[in-house]
Order: structure tokens, then sequence, then C-alpha cells
């Protein structure tokens, strides 16, 4: 018991971290923000500690309690001061509709959401009881990584590199959080991975309905729960201690960020969603590829001269807050001089003239097309139940959160061709690496894809729109 209470209190602290890192942006007096505001700190908390823990593994002479006392002295420090430093004088805080105000409709549906999140937790729990080691990817990968770093802190790079099935090139933000765990028991309980899974498996669906929530409408945010929390693949893939959903929140994360920033005009906001991208990428490589997505369709959005000056009001903080993964991330591929097999395959230019061929192309976007029709095995196909939801309520007419929007979109759609470039260049074996990774990428892109087109679409209960353009009106 008292090894879980560690556990459970180094989990508590990194929320803290989280916390204190975004509490000034948030008008804390109204529901929808205080729930928004702790369901994005998770991954920021997270984040933040794994960070410090990675400076003490370079460091293995240190002993582990350096690095709690490192992380409790960052807490006070941004406590203190992380407002002075993040939050423009005079700026609006993020806030959002009261839910004192809504309709019993809205209400009913909150309470269906829950209740599917619940029934939820219930299931991830019981699945993670008789599989406490995770599924493929969890025990030969991200339980493996953080096994070497709790085991061997001073061998684990010499050791990840000796197991090259393992992908040793893989990022450190989940085995470290779960390394960490188990540092502060003393022990290598199962207890750990299932909090850790828990944390990043639902995250994403609670920053999804709590953003939309405070962005647009509780009916919004209570819709997208009943929709995310019901879809059996997603909560299946949050529970089997797999690195995706950590992806995905962060993903999430980012958008909503970069929608509040571009609402909101607060150049902290954007600092933080560039943070928020940049430890999307320390957890895994398809992070690094929606950081290059980002860039790619800002710069063709600055083409257009009248889009130039919010670009750049925005683009400066987003890069000073993707330089501390950055740096993590650097600093581990010197250290950790593994070679990536989908970059090595990529950059071997004459895989190119044989991967770009037109069956092969071809067999990529029919599996993609056929994976995001079926993604979920329901009588009418997930897809199909968003398109007649927008059609229904059609769009929300024109604004900050509609282009937003309309540009996630467009960054999503630059991953997808990411991917297909990657898979008709690197797979030697074309549908077994479709098989065994398509879902889990569309997976991972599937919470961003539902918010963004939420928020190009109209109240449900038919009200006026929430002018959330001119926060202060």
């Amino acid at each position: 018991m008292g090894s879980l209470l560690a556990e459970a209190g180094g989990l508590l602290l990194s929320w803290a971290l989280g916390l204190a890192l975004t509490r000034p942006f948030f008008d804390l007096s109204v529901t929808s923000t205080r729930l928004l505001w702790m369901s994005i700190s998770l991954g920021f908390g997270t984040g933040l500690s794994s960070v410090v823990w990675f400076f003490l593994w370079l460091c293995p002479s240190f002993p582990p309690y350096v690095a709690g006392l490192g992380e409790l002295a960052l807490l006070i420090v941004i406590w203190r001061f992380g407002g002075k430093f993040l939050l423009s004088a005079g700026s609006p805080q993020i806030t959002g509709p009261s839910l004192e105000t809504e309709s019993t409709f809205t209400r009913v549906v909150l309470a269906v959401g829950a209740a599917c999140l619940i029934l939820c937790l219930v299931y991830g729990w019981m699945f993670n009881w008789y599989v406490p080691d995770g599924e493929w990817d969890a025990w030969a990968i991200w339980n493996l990584h953080a096994r070497m770093l709790a085991r061997a802190p001073a061998l684990w790079r010499s050791h990840l590199l000796q197991l090259p099935y393992s992908h040793p090139d893989y990022p450190l933000l989940q085995p470290l959080t779960t390394a960490r765990l188990w540092m502060f028991a003393g022990e290598e309980l199962p207890s750990a991975t299932k909090l850790v899974t828990f944390v990043f498996g639902f995250s994403p669906i609670l920053v999804v309905s709590s953003s939309l929530a405070v962005l647009k409408s509780w009916t919004h945010g209570a819709i997208a729960l009943v929709f995310l929390a019901g879809s059996g693949s997603l909560v299946h893939l949050g529970i089997s201690q797999y690195a995706d959903s950590a992806v995905s929140l962060f993903l999430v994360s980012t958008f909503a960020l970069l929608t509040a920033a571009s609402v909101y005009q607060q150049k902290g906001l954007a600092c933080l969603a560039g943070l928020s991208a940049g430890f999307g990428a320390w957890v895994k490589n398809e992070g690094a590829l929606f950081v290059v997505a980002l860039v790619l369709v800002a710069l063709l959005l600055a083409i257009k001269p009248a889009n130039r000056p919010q670009l750049k009001a925005l683009t400066w903080p987003f890069i000073i807050g993707l330089i501390l993964p950055a740096l993590c991330l650097a600093v581990f591929r010197t250290l950790v001089p593994a070679p990536s097999d989908v970059m090595s395959w990529v950059l071997d230019w004459k895989r190119w003239t044989v991967g770009f061929r037109g069956k092969r192309i071809w067999l990529i976007l029919k599996n993609f097309g056929n994976r995001i029709w079926k993604i979920e095995p329901w009588p009418l196909p997930p897809l199909a139940w968003v398109l007649i939801f927008f059609d229904t309520v059609g769009a929300s007419g024109s604004g900050r959160a509609l282009r937003s929007g309309i540009r996630g979109l467009a960054v999503l759609g630059v991953m997808v061709l990411g991917y297909v470039v990657i898979y008709a260049t690197s797979a030697p074996d074309l549908v077994w690496y479709l098989n065994t990774s398509q879902q889990r990428l569309i997976l991972q892109l599937w919470p961003a894809f539902i918010f963004l087109l939420f928020l190009l679409t109209g109240d449900p209960v038919g009200r006026a729109p929430r002018h959330i353009d001119n926060p202060s009106g």
C-alpha cells in the first residue's frame, strides 16, 4: 500500500506542475474552464516531470530524490513567477459558458457521456488487471524501456542500443513517466503502468470535451464526450499501455491552445501550444511529423499577406515553447544514436522510385479509406454519424475559431500525406506494415479530428452562437 501511495503521490506532483503552469490562463470561477484546466494540465505535468528526470538519468550518480526535490523547486518557481512571464498584461483569461444556463437536453447528453466514461474506466481497470504488462508494443517497447531506466540508470543507453527490435530511437516521455513512478515506489509495481495508461488513455477524451465546452458550447462538449467515450477502438488503444494515446493528447492540446491563442490574442497560450507540440515529439516520432506539418501549413498561410500579422504574433512564442522538449530530443538522439528504421528508408532515395508506383500508392490510400470508414464496428460507421451531425447543425459561420478549425484539418491532412510517403518508401512488406500500424495512426488523429470538426459546427440546440471571437463581449 505504501508503494502505491508513493506512485500516486508522484503522479499528483506531476499534475501539480501542470496545474501551476497553466493556472494563470484560466478563469477558474467557471466550471467549463476548471474542467479544461484540470484535464489539459495532466499532459503538461507529465512532460515537465519527464524533462527533470531525463536530466537526472544523464547523471546517474545523483540519487533519485534529487529529481524529486528538483520537481518541488520547479513547482514553487512556476506557481510563484510563471504568470508574470507567460501571461501578457491586461490579456483576458480563458472563460466559458456556465453549466447552470444549459438546456435539459445538454444535461442529459452530459450525464450519458459521464456514464460512458465511467464504464470505460471500469473496463480499463479490468483489462489491465488481466493484462498487467499491456499488449505487444507495451511490454516490448514502452515498458521495456522504462525497466531499463529504472534498473540500470548508468547503463540504459548502451542497453537500448542492443535491442534493435525494441525501437531504441523512440523518445522517452512515456517510459520516463513510468520509471519515475517506480523510483518513487522503490519497486516495479504493475500499478504504475496502469496509472500512466489511464492518464494518457483518457485525457484526450477529457481535453476534447472540455475544450469544446469552453470554445463552443456545453452541448458540443457533451456530444463529443459520448462519441469518443463510446468509441471502443479508441478506448482499447488508450488502455493498452501504448504511447499512441499520449501523442493524441498532445495533438489535441496543441490545437485547443492554438485556437484559444487566436481567439484571445494571447501569446502565452501560443507558447504553451509550442510546449505541447514539443512534448508530442518527445513521446513518439509521429509527434515530430506533427511539428513538421504545423510548420508547413504556417508557411503556406504566410503566402497570403493578410495572414502574416497574426502568424508573426503567435509564431515566436510557439517556437519558444518548443525549445525545451526539442532540446531533450536532440540530447537523446545524440546520446542514443540508434538508426530509425523509417527515416533510414525514407532517406534512401532509391526506394522512392520503387515506393511511388501507382499500385502501391493505391493500396495505401484504399486501406486508409477503409480503416477511416470502419474505424469502429458500428452498423453505421462513426464517420457517417459525424457527417450527419455536421449536415444537421450546419457550419458556425465565420471567425477565428472557424479559421483555426480549417487550418487544423489542413495540418491533419499534411500528416496523412506524410504517412502515405513513409508507407510508400519504407515498407518492404507493405500489407503487414499497414495491418500492424495504420489503425493506430488513424486513432492517434481521431480525437483531434473530432475537436476540429466540431469547431466548425453550429449549436445543436439551435441557440445563437457564442461570440468567442470577442472574449470580453
